[in-house]
């Protein structure tokens, strides 16, 4: 075992048993802390990601010599079956994952970018899975950073390391969806949710056993709520 290894392995361990504890879905958990110039922190519930990132090189997506360049948000992934690049192909063929769920935040002079990785279900499953339970992955944030924050200022202050720039990568779609879910009601929220199962206007009414005008209603609102002028281009943002 490395030096590197040795030393992030307490770290793996303590957030592979926190993941464990949370009871959600995900195959591993990373925190990666990005600062200007081209310097990072990286922890992980999977000792060989900070270890690999440091040995081989690999570069941050969505990066530049200011740090991250994409704004805050919730971002899934929209389609690996097209990445060409051949360091991208290799990682996801090394860890084996389908589908990441990515959460920025930006803190003075540092981004935080969050990733959950998942190896099961495919694009419609995923998504619909975090439109429906992304406040527990916040949640789970904010438990990580009470519970690891000793690490997380460890890393960052003494072992942070240089990484490659990738300007262009074209992974991650942002997940408009998460930002308004808190203001719809359960209703509406759950029409949502039939919507995204393929459920037309007349068959969630009869599954919610309320009338078609009250679904429609709720549609319009809902629509208003995303600036969508039809039920289809709803469907088409959301997802």
């Amino acid at each position: 075992m490395t030096s590197v290894e040795k030393r992030v392995a307490p770290i793996a361990q303590q957030l592979t048993d926190f993941l464990k504890n949370s009871r959600l879905p995900v195959k591993f958990f990373c925190h990666d802390i990005t600062f200007p110039k081209g310097h990072c922190a990286l922890l992980s519930s999977n000792i060989a990601i900070p270890t690999e990132y440091r040995k081989a090189g690999i570069p941050l997506v969505y990066t530049n010599e200011q740090g991250r360049t994409l704004s805050d948000g919730v971002y899934i992934t929209s389609d690996f079956e097209n990445e060409k690049r051949a360091w991208f192909k290799d990682v996801k063929k090394h860890f084996r994952f389908s589908h990441v769920l990515s959460i920025l935040k930006t803190e003075k002079d540092h981004q935080n970018f969050y990733s959950f990785t998942f190896s099961e279900g495919n694009q419609d499953q995923f998504t619909h899975h975090i439109i429906n339970h992304i406040n527990q992955y916040h949640d789970f944030i904010k438990q990580h950073h009470l519970v690891n924050n000793h690490h997380i200022e460890t890393e960052c202050e003494k072992f942070q390391f240089d990484f490659p720039y990738d300007k262009a990568a074209n992974t991650l779609t942002k997940l408009e969806l998460s930002n308004s879910e808190n203001n719809l009601s359960p209703q509406q929220k759950q029409c949502v949710d039939l919507l995204l199962e393929g459920y037309s206007s007349k068959q969630i009414a009869t599954e919610m056993n309320l009338t078609y005008k009250t679904i429609e209603h709720y549609l319009a609102h809902i629509r208003a709520k995303y600036q969508c002028k039809t039920t289809r281009e709803l469907i088409l943002k959301i997802r």
